[in-house]
């Protein structure tokens, strides 16, 4: 996927992923993804911040190259 997104994103682009954090979600929803799944993405940036745009609901990945 972090292949795909840098062939689409213009040079000096940014990549930007939000996704809801498993406390936010009911137990039926919550997401499979784990903190090295997590890192496993982000780690094959140069740049990669994170910005929780709700307390324990929503997180947001910036993600450079």
């Amino acid at each position: 996927m972090a292949e795909l997104v840098r062939r689409l994103l213009a040079p000096g682009g940014v990549g930007l992923v939000t996704t809801p954090l498993t406390g936010g979600c009911p137990r039926s929803a919550a997401p499979s993804a784990s903190p090295e799944d997590v890192a496993t993405v982000t780690g094959r940036w140069n740049r990669g911040h994170w910005y929780d745009l709700e307390p324990g609901g929503l997180r947001c990945f910036v993600l450079r190259d």
